[in-house]
C-alpha cells in the first residue's frame, strides 16, 4: 500500500507528521484517528506539488477542513490561524494567512478579514462566515460549507471520470489517423506513382494527399500546428465559448440536462446559505451569479416578486427556475418551514439523476465512438490496399 504523511494536532497544541500506509487519503485519516491522533489532513508521500501559477495561494477546502479540526480541538480562532500560518511552507499561502492574522489582531471580525481576499474565498464563503458570527456558531457553518463543497466536488469528479475514457479513445483514434495520413499514406503514394489513372477515384484522392504531403511536408505540418493552435485559442475566447454554450442549450437531448445541472447547484448553494441564517433575498443575490446566462435574465423579476411578499415557489415559477420535482418540494418546504432542507433534497435528487444520465450516456457514446474511429481507420486502410487487390486481379486476368 502507498505511504501517506498524516498531519495531526497534539495535546501540546503543536502540529506533528506521521507516516501511515493506507489505500487512500481517507483510509490514512481513519487509521490515524484509530491510533488516537487528531488527524487534520493526509497527503501521499513524495507527491508532486503544483507550481504556484498552477494553483491558488490557499486551497479553500483544505483551509476550512484544517480550521474546523483546530477549532474542534478547542483552539481560539486566532490560535488556529497562527498555527496554520506556522506550518505552511508556501510563501503565497503564508502571506494570505499572515494578513488574516493581522486583521484579527486589529480586532476585525473574521468575515471582514476574509473579505479582504474575496477573490480567493468568494462571496458565498464570506457571507456564510458573516452570518455565523451573528449567532456565534462558526464551527457548524464551516462544517456545512465542507459538506456543500464535498457534494459539489463529488458531482464534478463523476463528470470528469465519465469524460476520461471517451477523451482517451478520441485522442488515440486521432493519433492513429494522423500517423496513417502523415506517414503511411505518403509512402504508399510513392509505391503507386506509376499506376496512374487505373486506381479507383477514392484511392487516387487519398494518394494525391500523400503526394502533396511528400512534396510539402514542412508547410503542411506547420499549417496543421497553426490550425490546432488557432482552434485552441478560439475556444478560450469568452464570446465564442458563450456562443457554443448557448447553442448547446438549444439541443433537445443536452439542453434540459444542462438546465437541471445548473439549477441543482443553484438549489444546493441557496440551501447552504439559508441554513447559515442568511435571509432569502441576500442569498438569492449572491447565488444568481452561479446561474447560467440563459437562466439569469429573469432574476430581477424573481427578486421583485419576493420583495412584494409572495412565495419563493411562485417567484421561481415565473422566473423559469423550477423543475417539476423542485416545484413540489419547495412548496412543501414553504408550508412546513423547512425550505432549506427541501432545497437540499431537491439538489440531491437532481445530482443523482445527473449521475444516472451520465452513466447511460457513456454506455451509449463510448461504443459509438469506437465504431466511428474503427470505420474511419478501416476506410483509410482499405483505400490504401485497394490498388493492390486491383493489380492482383488484373495480373490473374
Amino acid at each position: 500500500m502507498p505511504l501517506f504523511i498524516v498531519t495531526t494536532f497534539g495535546k501540546d497544541h503543536l502540529l506533528q507528521k506521521h507516516e501511515v500506509e493506507a489505500r487512500d487519503a481517507s483510509h490514512a485519516m481513519a487509521l490515524a484517528t484509530h491510533n488516537g491522533w487528531r488527524a487534520i489532513r493526509a497527503e501521499k508521500a513524495g507527491g508532486l506539488t503544483l507550481p504556484a501559477w498552477q494553483s491558488p495561494s490557499v486551497d479553500v477546502v483544505l483551509f476550512t477542513q484544517e480550521l474546523t479540526s483546530l477549532l474542534d480541538a478547542g483552539l481560539t480562532l486566532y490560535e488556529c490561524i497562527e498555527t496554520l500560518h506556522d506550518k505552511e511552507t508556501s510563501s503565497r499561502a503564508r502571506s494570505v494567512l499572515a494578513s488574516l492574522q493581522s486583521s484579527l489582531e486589529e480586532g476585525q471580525p473574521f468575515s471582514s478579514a476574509l473579505e479582504e481576499h474575496k477573490a480567493l474565498f468568494g462571496d458565498i464563503y464570506v457571507a456564510t462566515i458573516r452570518a455565523s458570527e451573528r449567532t456565534g456558531d462558526i464551527l457548524p457553518a464551516l462544517r456545512r460549507y465542507l459538506v456543500y463543497r464535498k457534494q459539489i466536488d463529488s458531482l464534478r469528479r463523476k463528470m470528469i471520470s465519465a469524460a476520461i475514457y471517451p477523451a482517451m479513445l478520441l485522442l488515440a483514434g486521432t493519433g492513429v489517423t494522423l500517423f496513417m495520413l502523415l506517414y503511411l499514406v505518403p509512402r504508399f503514394s510513392m509505391v503507386y506513382a506509376d499506376v496512374g489513372s487505373n486506381l479507383p477515384l477514392a484511392s487516387r484522392l487519398l494518394l494525391q494527399w500523400g503526394q502533396l504531403l511528400h512534396a510539402h511536408t514542412a508547410p503542411v505540418l506547420l499549417g496543421l500546428l497553426f490550425a490546432s493552435g488557432l482552434i485552441g485559442w478560439c475556444l478560450y475566447q469568452p464570446q465564442l465559448r458563450s456562443s457554443i454554450s448557448a447553442r448547446l442549450w438549444t439541443l433537445r437531448g443536452i439542453g434540459p440536462w444542462l438546465r437541471t445541472l445548473h439549477l441543482s447547484r443553484f438549489y444546493r448553494t441557496l440551501s447552504m446559505l439559508l441554513q447559515s441564517g442568511i435571509p432569502v433575498l441576500p442569498a438569492l443575490r449572491m447565488t444568481q451569479e452561479l446561474l447560467h446566462p440563459a437562466l439569469r435574465p429573469k432574476m430581477p423579476l424573481v427578486l421583485n416578486i419576493i420583495e412584494e411578499g409572495q412565495s419563493l415557489s411562485h417567484a421561481f415559477s415565473l422566473g423559469n427556475l423550477l423543475t417539476p420535482v423542485a416545484q413540489r418540494l419547495i412548496r412543501v418546504g414553504e408550508q412546513s418551514g423547512e425550505l432549506a432542507t427541501l432545497l437540499e433534497r431537491t439538489a440531491d435528487f437532481h445530482d443523482e439523476e445527473t449521475a444516472i444520465w451520465m452513466e447511460r450516456f457513456s454506455k451509449i457514446f463510448e461504443p459509438v465512438l469506437m465504431l466511428l474511429i474503427g470505420l474511419f481507420v478501416g476506410l483509410i486502410v482499405v483505400l490504401m490496399y485497394l490498388p493492390i487487390f486491383d493489380l492482383a486481379g488484373s495480373w490473374q486476368t
